[in-house]
Formats: structure tokens, sequence, C-alpha cells
């Protein structure tokens, strides 16, 4: 680093003060809670959430009126920014939001009760998130009669309603099997989640939000949240606010991109990102369960978050290699080598791996091909999980942070907090659910053979959660061990140390993985 380069990050570092973000998350689940604090670790901003108790926790809803008065008692006014739930402060939680156990009027009044905090903290930026409802409701014992026949019932309806034909055996058959009574309350449930998006937009075109993103929950070709897309964004167009308000794929990582701009906002700087496509074709085509072309989730993810797409190659901060669902051969051992080059050459990187195909598990060959390189725990950041839009909303944000760090030179505390996070996303989105989750399911399967897998309890739950346990932490040690310790060159003592490691299953279900542990620089020996 030249002279000039150095005093400038220093000068950058002493006027950026640690940062505190006030979020709400959309339940208590990993992904949308504890990513965000591991994210925002990276550039020192302490992300302070509520109690995980009045955070909802699968069928069960959270406690909004507690969420709210415990937002209340905090010092907004000392705060960079509060990122803010809808589902959260209105129904519960994300799985509470599809249902129609809330009424409308109480979704108001809370509304109400946000809108108050808020002008009471005109200082502070306020974020919100929401999301338009998916088709389907949550996989659940007490669902599982009827949740598929509902979904076929409401997807054939709609496209009845848009003027196209069906099968009409299908539509026959679909008006019978679905329960009318489940039906209507599924109706009133997307006519009130539709109500308060609307309220939002208002809200944020009133000036009561600086910004509002609205995501689409696993979006499907056609079906009910088509219609209420369109409808909502031309509210958007109506009222003129369409800086204000983005509409994005995904719900889960909104946290983390929100914190993300959020801290790039307090920084007053926006990363420019270099773009490499494992398949540049691919980039027209929506993703699995998403229905917007996948550049487009990029862009969303990108702005959202507080980056900004590089004009040039030498403008970029860093480079997002994407790997697009199924690339060709050729065009994918392009990419690994291009990336473990770019990495190798030190330069500074990230990777969201969006090849993820209907489970939503990360590319094996893409994982080993990083793994070989001795320099992986140089990578910016990591992600393939679930979804394109959950996965560009996990690596994009840490990559900003990570960036925004190095360049404010906050040492090694910093670099503790971004290895953490790497560490963390390779064990649960390649060992967790490409080796571990599997196993997880067939034991699951053995131990309730008249149950479906999708929820466990019980002895079952036990079992799989020990088992869970035990296969984490083998593998978050083993990966440290192998690429994240490194050594002194002279002294061959260790640089880094793990803390024990603690794992699990967050809800009754083995579809996400709960990892606990750190990376902190080791002590000196004498």
């Amino acid at each position: 680093m030249g002279l000039w380069a150095a005093l400038a990050a220093s000068l950058w570092a002493a006027a950026l003060q640690p940062s505190r973000v006030v979020l709400v998350p959309i339940d208590d689940r990993p992904a949308t809670g504890q990513f965000a604090r591991l994210i925002g670790a990276i550039a020192s901003v302490d992300v302070q959430t509520p109690p995980s108790s009045l955070l909802g926790r699968f069928t069960t809803p959270g406690e909004p009126d507690s969420v709210l008065s415990w937002l209340e008692s905090q010092k907004l006014n000392e705060t960079d920014a509060v990122v803010v739930s809808a589902e959260m402060v209105c129904f519960g939680g994300l799985v509470a939001s599809r249902t129609d156990a809330t009424p409308l009027a109480l979704a108001m009044a809370r509304l109400d009760r946000l809108r108050a905090i808020r002008r009471a903290n005109p200082e502070t930026p306020f974020y919100v998130f929401a999301t338009i409802p998916r088709v389907l409701p949550t996989a659940t014992l007490e669902t599982a009669p009827w949740r598929d026949a509902l979904g076929t019932y409401v997807t054939l309806r709609e496209q009845i309603r848009s003027g196209r034909s069906v099968d009409p055996s299908a539509w026959s058959r679909a008006k019978r099997k679905a329960p009318t009574a489940r039906v209507e309350a599924y109706d009133r449930m997307r006519r009130r989640n539709e109500a308060v998006l609307a309220r939002l937009i208002q809200d944020a075109a009133a000036g009561v939000y600086d910004y509002l993103t609205i995501g689409q929950d696993d979006a499907a070709s056609s079906g009910p949240h088509v219609p209420e897309g369109k409808r909502l964004r031309a509210l958007v167009d109506r009222l003129g606010i369409g800086g204000k308000v983005y509409f994005c794929e995904g719900i889960d990582q909104h946290s983390n991109v929100l914190v993300s701009r959020a801290a790039l906002r307090s920084a007053g700087w926006h990363p420019r990102v270099r773009i490499v496509l494992s398949d540049p074709a691919a980039a027209r085509r929506p993703a699995p369960y998403e229905s917007k072309p996948l550049e487009k989730t990029l862009e969303d993810q990108l702005l959202a978050s507080g980056a900004r797409p590089a004009s040039t190659d030498r403008e970029a901060d860093y480079t997002l290699f994407v790997n697009t669902p199924k690339p060709p051969k050729e065009s994918f051992e392009r990419f690994c080598a291009d990336l473990v080059a770019a990495l190798e050459a030190g330069e500074p990187c990230a990777v969201a791996d969006v090849n993820l195909g209907e489970e939503g598990i990360a590319d094996e060959r893409l994982f080993r091909a990083i793994w070989q390189s001795p320099r992986t725990a140089d990578l910016l950041a990591y992600a393939g999980w679930n979804t394109a839009g959950n996965t560009m909303g996990t690596t994009i944000p840490a990559a900003n942070l990570a960036i925004l760090a190095r360049h404010a030179a906050m040492g090694s505390r910093a670099e503790a907090a971004r290895r953490t996070f790497l560490l963390h996303r390779f064990a649960n989105d390649f060992a967790y659910h490409r080796l571990v989750r599997p196993i997880a399911y067939n034991l699951v399967r053995e131990l309730q053979p008249r149950r479906p897998p999708f929820e466990v309890r019980g002895e079952a739950f036990e079992l799989a959660d020990s088992f869970v346990r035990r296969a984490m932490r083998s593998y978050v040690e083993r990966y440290f061990r192998e690429r994240f310790q490194e050594e002194d060159a002279l002294t061959r003592r260790p640089l880094w140390e793990l803390t024990p490691v603690e794992a699990g299953l967050p809800w009754p279900r083995v579809y996400e993985a709960r990892l606990e542990f750190e990376i902190r620089p080791a002590p000196a020996t004498s």
C-alpha cells in the first residue's frame, strides 16, 4: 500500500466509529438473524435483535406487541439504522404470516405503532422488509393432508382468471380435492397481506420509512402472487417512489442485505463489484423458485445492499464469481480456473453458488475447486443455499463489509469475523446440506415411518438433533484445521484458534442447522 493510500485508510478508519444496527428479524432461524449479526461483525457493526423468545419459531408465532415494546425501549436516536420485518411486527413471523390468524385491523394497528416509533426517531434511518407470500402454505403435519391440493387449486384458478386454458378434468379434480374452508382462509390471508403491503408502500411514500424491500417468497410462474405483485408495483409507480421501494426475489436474506445497506450508508461508501458468471447465457433465465431473470435478481440484491456494479474492471473493489444453474462443462471449468487464479493472485473475490438444483444444495464441484487452493480462507465471502436470491443476498453483504473493513484497516477483529462467517458458510452450505442433511432425512424416515419427514418431534427429533450436533462439530473442526488455522512461517505457531463448536437443529425439522463458534487470533506464546 502506498503512502497516500495508507494515509487515506488511516483517516477513514479514524472517522468510522463502531456502528449499531437494531434488527427485528422475520423469525428466529439462523439465516434470518444470526447471519446478519455475523456479517455485521465483519465491519464492527453491532447488530442487536430482540430476545429469541419473542420471535417466531416454526408454527409458534412470535410476540409482535412485545417485540414492538422492545423496539420502543432501544435508544434508537443513538443507532445507525433500524431494520424491521413487517411479518414479525404484524403477524409474529414468516410462518404465521401464511395463516389468517391475525385480523387485518390488528396488523394495521401494529403498523400504526411502528410508524409512531419511527416518528419519535426522525433522524434514524428506518428500513422495512416484507414479503409477497408464496403459493403453498408451510409444510407441517397439520397441512400435509391438503397443502398440495390447495396449491394446485389456487394455481389453476389464477390461470383461468388470467385467461389461460387449463385441463377441464384437472380443474374439476382440483375443485373436488381442495377443502373449501382452507381455501377461504387462504384467500383471507392473501387479501390481508396485500393490504398490509399496500399500507407499507403508502407509508414509504409519506416518508415514514427510508427504504422498503418487498421480497417474493418462492416464486412460481403462475399463482395469486403474480397479480398481487403487479398491483403493488403499479401502486409504487403511481406514487412515484420507485427509488424507495425495491422488489426482490426471496425473503430470508433481507436482514443481511439491509444491514449491509445501513453499514455502507454510515461509511458513506458504495463498493463497485465486477461480475463473472460461469454461464453468461444463464443470466437471461430465472433460477429455480424465482420469477425474474438471474441478472435482474443479481442487480436487485446488489443495489439493495448498497453496492453498485462496476463499469470497468479497473474500478471494481472486488469480483463476484456467480456459478449459474447448469453451466456447460467447458465454461464451468474455465470459471473455476479463473476463480482459483484470482484467489491465488491475492485479488479480492467472493463466490455466490446458485447452481443449487431443486434441492437448494451447493455445487460439490465448485466447493472442491475452491478447497484445493491453499488460499481458500482468503475469499471475501461464499454462499450457496436454498435459492439464488438467498445466496446472493448472503454473499454480497458479507463481501461488502469485508472489503469495507479492509479499506478502513479494521484489523484482526474484522479479519477474525470474516473468517468465522466464511467457515460458517462452508460448513453449513456445503457440509450440512450436501453431506449431513441427506443422512438426517433418512434417519428421520426410519424413526417416524408413518409421518412426513418435514416435521420431526419427540425421540426422532432428539436423535436427529444429536446426530447433526456431532457431525457438524466434526466438519467445522476439520475444515478449520485444513484451511483456516494457518501457521506463522517462522515460528510454526498457529495464527488462529477455534472456540468450542455448538450445533443442532433450530426448528423441529432437518431442513437447516444452527452453528455457533468463533475464529479468534491465537494467543502469543512466550
